[in-house]
């Protein structure tokens, strides 16, 4: 019952993320919280699939969600550390 509404909750919260205007996360950041909305989405209704695969297939779009988090970061910081400031 645990891992069902946790389930719903990452369906829910990748959902918005796709939809929402307010998550700028280009085409393969979209990619990816579809992803991960889909996999929890049949995870809810398809009881037949190993909760393994499930698992590896969110870890695996959480990840790929992480790194690109990481890599945006790291890009905005050298562009300010090479002078190129939004004006105020």
């Amino acid at each position: 019952m645990i891992m069902i509404s946790i389930y719903i909750i990452i369906a829910a919260w990748s959902a918005w993320c796709v939809l929402s205007h307010q998550v700028r996360d280009g085409i393969f950041g979209k990619a990816l919280y579809s992803a991960s909305s889909i996999t929890a989405f049949v995870a809810v209704m398809n009881q037949n699939i190993p909760d393994r695969i499930i698992e590896q297939t969110l870890l695996i779009c959480f990840a790929g969600i992480g790194i690109r988090h990481f890599i945006i970061v790291k890009l905005k910081e050298r562009r300010g550390k090479h002078g190129k400031h939004k004006p105020a």
